[in-house]
């Protein structure tokens, strides 16, 4: 349960980082790898609203 518990810490720690990366990414034009990031993110926490949102800043839907 510790393993599981610690595994579940470092992954939302992952999500966030990538995340932050991403906005780095984007602030600076860089869209192609602030997207990359962004899709990292979700591979990881596909539920993460965070990350939901900043795809949907970067991708809006029609």
């Amino acid at each position: 349960l510790d393993t599981a518990l610690a595994l579940t810490s470092i992954t939302s720690q992952k999500v966030s980082i990538k995340n932050a990366l991403g906005v780095c990414y984007a602030r600076l034009g860089r869209m192609k790898r602030a997207r990359a990031e962004f899709y990292g993110a979700l591979e990881l926490d596909p539920l993460n609203k965070e990350t939901q949102r900043n795809i949907e800043f970067l991708d809006p839907a029609p």
